[in-house]
């Protein structure tokens, strides 16, 4: 499949996905190409098999400043909700082999992100996506409230106020809860730097 097919393809599939930023492994089967899919799915069965990402210590969360990740947890605690931009992030562990695959699918969602329209659900989306993990926010630009609440959870843990397990299903709520209001209404704007260009943020 060509580049700029693939990127309007999965472009217009993110526009479908129901609950942005995040997605279900069901949600990515019914909605993206199937060679997309197939892809994914490749390079998720390689790392259950070796398991690759259990034993990094969390090198590309913390390359792309997660806030989420905690050496405590040991694995990422939203796994079954992670973002796209954790989903098409594949690292040189996965082998020489995959070089070409995993560079592909980095190119294929960054060219996608670039062809939504600015205040769309998907943009916004994939704005709150950054700004979830740091990528180009700015010490003064407001954090989403979902985001927040997520912090003030890693941080009661951290501090013992509660366990690292009822942690995690803490966070499995917000999100649960985010994701069943994620279309009920539209947020208000912020701004912040994305690549030194201002794209607004819901806030």
């Amino acid at each position: 499949m060509k580049m700029e097919m693939a990127t309007q393809n999965l472009w217009r599939s993110i526009e479908q996905l129901p609950h942005l930023p995040f997605v279900i492994d069901r949600e990515l089967e019914e909605g993206l190409e199937l060679q997309i899919v197939q892809a994914l799915q490749l390079l998720d069965n390689l790392n259950l098999a070796q398991g690759i990402c259990s034993q990094c210590g969390g090198k590309c969360c913390r390359d792309l400043g997660c806030d989420l990740f905690t050496p405590e947890l040991g694995s990422c605690p939203i796994a079954e909700y992670r973002p796209l931009i954790c989903r098409f992030h594949y690292c040189e562990r996965f082998g020489s082999e995959q070089d070409v695959l995993i560079q592909w699918l980095r190119d294929l969602f960054t060219s996608a992100t670039c062809h939504g329209e600015a205040g769309s659900r998907a943009t916004t989306a994939l704005e709150l996506n950054m700004l979830m993990f740091r990528a180009c926010k700015r010490s003064e630009d407001s954090c989403p409230q979902l985001v927040e609440k997520m912090g003030q959870i890693i941080a009661m843990a951290r501090s013992e106020g509660i366990s690292w397990q009822e942690a995690e299903e803490q966070l499995g709520r917000e999100i649960e809860a985010y994701r069943s209001n994620s279309q009920s209404k539209r947020r208000p704007y912020g701004v912040f730097l994305l690549g030194g260009i201002r794209v607004r943020t819901a806030t």
